[in-house]
C-alpha cells in the first residue's frame, strides 16, 4: 500500500522513536507518527487517519485495551497490533477478542514487527477494496431507487427490465454477504456456482482454476446443467475461457468447442487473487447476456475473488496453527517419544474407518485433527502415566481457544461416553474415535491384533457402538490384506 500511515503509541518514547526509524528505513513512503499516551493517539485519529496502529497495552491513565475499543469505534477497519510484556499476555489475548489484528511480545525482533505490519497492511487494503465494492453496490441501489421513484411519478411501473435489475442487485447483496462469510475453501468452490445460478437464473455454472503453467483450466466446482464433468481440463486459449489469461474481465460466445463437444451460449468472467488471475467463473445461458448482466457478473466475480482469497488466507492460518500444535509432540526430551507416531496411526485408521462408513470430507478432516491433537495434554502432565480423561481435559485447556479445533475437541470429549448409556446420542465421529483410540492404546501395550479385536467384540453394545466395531474389523482385514 503506497503512502501507508502508521501510528506508534508507547509511553517509552525512545523505543517508539527507534521503532519508527527502523520501519521507515524499509518503507520510506510510510507516514509515521509517534504518540506517548492513549489520549494523544485518540485526539490525532481524525486528522491523521492511520491505517495501522502499534499500541502498547500498558499506558498511563487510559490503558491500551480501552484505547483499542475507541479506535475500533472510530474506524473498525484500522488494523491494531498490540505490544505487550509477558505479564500482560492475557490482556493481549483479550485484545484480540476486541478486534486487535495481532500482538507482539516485548522485547521483540524488528523482523517480526515488520512481518506483522506487512500482513496487517495487506488486510487493511483488502478491507478497503471490499468497502469500495460495497459502496459501489449501495450507490447503484440508491440510483436505481431514485430511478424507480421517477418512474412511479410518471406512472411508468411496467419497466420489467428495471424490476429485474433491482431484483438482481438485491440478490447480489444477500449472496455477497453469504459467500464472504464462508471461509472453508471447498464449500466456497461449491457455493459460488450455486449462487451464480441463483443470481442469474441460468442453466448452469462452473468454476475453473488455472494450472501452474497457465496453459489449462480445471473444473473444480459446478451447479445446474453443465454437461461437463468435474476435473475436465480446458485450454486457456479457448474463447471465452481465455479471460483467465488475458486482460479481458468478461467475454461471451454463442458457441465454442471443448474437445469434440460444442457448447453455448457461454459467458466467462476472470477470477483473481493478489492482483493475479487464478481462473474463471463461467455461465451456461439460453441466450447471451445484456450489458447490465455482464456488469453484474463482473461485480459478482470481484466479490467471489475476494471471498476465495480470504478463504485461502484462512486455510493457510489453519495449516500454520496445526503445524505449531503438532510440533509440540516433538519437543526435545518429551517423555513419550512414540506419541507422534501413535497419533498419526490413529489419524490414518480413523480416516479409513470414516470412509468405510461414508462420512463426508469435512467431518473426516475434523476427526483426523482429533486424532492428531488428542494427546497434547500429556505435555503438561506429570511423568507417571495419566488417565486418558485427564489428558483430554488438559488438551481442552491448551487448545480450547483455537476456534477451528472446536469440532475436533468435541469429538475427543464425547469419545469417553459409554455406548450402553448414551447410545447414538453420542456423535458418530466420537464413536469412531473411541474404537480406534482404544485399539491403539491396547496395541501400544503389546497386545496382538486378535486379542484387541476380542476386547472390542466383548465391549460391543457396552463401551462401543457394535456397527462401528464391525466396520473397523473390515478396515483391519483390508489393511492386513494390503
Amino acid at each position: 500500500m503506497e503512502h501507508a500511515k502508521l501510528m506508534i503509541v508507547d509511553d517509552e518514547e525512545t523505543l517508539a522513536t527507534f521503532l519508527a526509524k527502523v520501519l521507515k528505513e524499509d518503507n520510506p513512503d510510510f507516514e509515521i507518527e509517534v504518540k506517548t499516551s492513549g489520549e494523544e493517539a485518540l485526539d490525532a485519529l481524525s486528522e491523521f487517519a492511520p491505517d495501522i496502529v502499534l499500541l502498547d497495552i500498558r499506558l498511563p491513565k487510559k490503558d491500551g485495551t480501552q484505547v483499542l475499543k475507541e479506535i475500533k469505534e472510530f474506524d473498525r477497519n484500522i488494523q491494531v497490533v498490540m505490544m505487550t510484556g509477558f505479564a500482560s499476555l492475557e490482556s493481549a489475548i483479550a485484545s484480540l477478542r476486541e478486534g486487535a489484528y495481532d500482538y507482539v511480545n516485548k522485547p521483540f525482533e524488528t523482523n517480526q514487527v515488520k512481518t506483522i505490519i506487512k500482513n496487517a497492511l495487506e488486510r487493511r487494503m483488502l478491507l478497503r477494496e471490499r468497502e469500495i465494492l460495497i459502496g459501489d453496490l449501495s450507490e447503484a441501489n440508491e440510483k436505481l431507487a431514485e430511478a424507480n421513484t421517477m418512474l412511479k411519478e410518471k406512472r411508468a411501473l411496467a419497466d420489467k427490465a428495471l424490476e429485474h435489475r433491482v431484483e438482481q442487485l438485491s440478490k447480489l447483496d444477500k449472496i455477497s454477504h453469504k459467500i464472504n462469510a464462508q471461509v472453508n475453501i471447498e464449500k466456497l468452490i461449491k457455493l459460488i456456482p450455486e449462487a451464480t445460478v441463483n443470481l442469474f437464473g441460468i442453466q448452469g455454472s462452473i468454476i475453473l482454476f488455472l494450472n501452474e503453467n497457465k496453459s489449462n483450466l480445471t473444473i473444480k466446482g459446478g451447479a445446474g446443467e453443465t454437461n461437463i464433468p468435474f476435473g475436465t481440463e480446458i485450454s486457456s486459449d479457448i474463447i471465452p475461457f481465455d479471460v483467465s489469461v488475458t486482460e479481458k474481465s468478461v467475454d461471451q460466445v454463442i458457441k465454442t468447442k471443448i474437445g469434440k463437444k460444442e457448447i453455448g451460449p457461454i459467458v466467462c468472467s476472470s477470477l483473481s487473487s493478489g492482483g493475479k488471475n487464478i481462473g474463471a467463473l463461467c455461465l451456461f445461458t439460453e441466450e447471451q447476456l445484456d450489458k447490465n448482466s455482464l456488469q453484474l457478473l463482473n461485480t459478482f466475480s470481484s466479490t467471489a475473488s475476494i471471498a476465495l482469497e480470504n478463504a485461502s488466507h484462512f486455510s493457510d492460518l489453519q495449516r500454520s496453527a496445526l503445524e505449531i500444535i503438532l510440533s509440540l509432540l516433538l519437543l526435545k526430551g518429551f517423555k513419550d517419544p512414540v506419541l507422534k507416531a501413535s497419533s498419526e496411526r490413529i489419524s490414518e485408521l480413523v480416516e479409513s474407518l470414516a470412509n468405510e462408513i461414508g462420512v463426508d470430507k469435512e467431518d473426516i478432516r475434523n476427526i483426523k485433527y482429533a486424532a492428531l491433537i488428542h494427546d497434547i495434554g500429556k505435555i503438561v502432565l506429570p511423568e507417571e502415566k495419566p488417565d486418558h480423561k485427564q489428558v483430554f481435559k488438559k488438551t481442552f485447556e491448551i487448545l480450547g481457544h483455537v476456534r477451528f479445533m472446536k469440532k475436533a475437541l468435541n469429538i475427543v470429549k464425547y469419545s469417553t461416553e459409554d455406548f450402553s448409556k448414551k447410545g447414538k446420542d453420542i456423535p458418530i465421529l466420537s464413536r469412531i474415535f473411541s474404537v480406534v483410540y482404544n485399539f491403539e492404546e491396547l496395541a501400544k501395550e503389546g497386545k496382538n491384533v486378535s486379542d484387541v479385536i476380542k476386547f472390542l467384540d466383548k465391549e460391543k453394545g457396552k463401551k462401543f457402538d457394535p456397527e462401528i466395531v464391525e466396520n473397523f474389523k473390515k478396515v483391519l482385514e483390508s489393511k492386513i490384506e494390503e
